[in-house]
């Protein structure tokens, strides 16, 4: 894929790439919307990409903890931080992918290439990176629809993890892991009081991030799923770090 992408790149005459996926719907003014974020800094736009909501568990779990993963990434991008972005919704200029396509196609050539593009382009350039949340730029996807698919598809996101080139990114990815495991093993090397303090601290704090993120993307009906998202979220990120570390996972 990203071999056909670059070659599309090559033969474009406009000054900025907009790449999607098929299994994505948008507003009439997306493409615009997107478009408007760019200012004579700006070498790449990450632009949101949100599950479809449902009653279903799966599709409850992966709309509300997938916002807040990209409400996230989109915090951390506006402080310089960038961290990971979606093929699905993101606009670059043609100068700046041409600054770093010898490493994207490098690096994409083993390890995928969701977020080497937006990597190189922060590490190797002075071109800004920023988000861009104008609910008219939000692109829509179906989520998966078995939890045995939903642990596939993010173990395969975690799975270029490892590979980053910026330290930061690696240390943040990896103090997540951590954290989230404590609450897991917890229970079984703490005192009953110290683990409802802990507990106690994480519900308070994803219950906060929770509604910055409904508030966000004005999606009030999200917050029936925190309490799956608030109870799963740990042992969803910690299996699918394994699996994807190691390899343990399908392409699609």
């Amino acid at each position: 894929k990203i071999h056909a992408i670059d070659d599309g790149i090559q033969h474009a005459k406009g000054d900025i790439i907009i790449t999607t996926d098929a299994d994505i719907w948008m507003e009439p003014n997306w493409m615009s919307q997107l478009v408007n974020g760019f200012d004579i800094n700006t070498g790449l736009i990450i632009g949101m990409t949100l599950d479809e909501y449902s009653n279903h568990p799966v599709h409850a779990f992966q709309a509300l903890d997938g916002a807040g993963i990209r409400i996230i990434s989109a915090a951390l991008a506006e402080i310089d931080h960038p961290i990971t972005c979606q093929g699905s919704n993101l606009a670059f200029l043609r100068e700046a992918y041409i600054q770093v396509r010898e490493r994207v196609l490098s690096l994409a050539t083993s390890c995928g290439n969701r977020e080497w593009l937006m990597q190189e382009i922060d590490l190797g350039t002075d071109w800004t990176i920023k988000s861009q949340l104008h609910p008219e730029s939000i692109a829509c996807t179906r989520p998966p629809d078995t939890w045995r698919a939903l642990v596939n598809q993010r173990a395969r996101w975690a799975s270029t993890a490892k590979n980053y080139s910026k330290l930061s990114v690696r240390l943040y990815l990896t103090s997540i892991f951590f954290s989230l495991l404590a609450f897991i093993v917890g229970p079984f090397i703490l005192g009953i009081q110290m683990v409802g303090i802990i507990w106690g601290m994480k519900l308070v704090i994803d219950l906060a991030v929770a509604l910055s993120v409904i508030k966000a993307i004005h999606q009030p009906r999200l917050l029936y799923a925190f309490p799956l998202v608030f109870i799963l979220q740990p042992i969803m990120v910690v299996i699918t770090a394994f699996l994807g570390t190691f390899g343990l996972y399908r392409w699609k």
